[in-house]
């Protein structure tokens, strides 16, 4: 009766360390995409504002 309690305690925290660790990679795994594109939306922000005064500064040559 005690090994069987023993046994389900045992397993509740290897379940809950399991969970535990899933959700803290999930967290970074998901920090690092919200980076990846915070980056990539920047550089085509900063393409699109280039590509404007590169435009405006062609027309205004000829």
């Amino acid at each position: 009766m005690l090994d069987r309690l023993i046994g389900i305690c045992f397993t509740l925290l290897a379940v809950t360390v399991a969970i535990y660790v899933a959700v803290r990679l999930i967290e970074s795994i998901a920090a690092a995409l919200v980076g990846i594109v915070a980056v990539v939306g920047g550089l085509v922000v900063l393409g699109f504002i280039a590509s404007l005064f590169w435009r405006r500064n062609r027309i205004n040559r000829w």
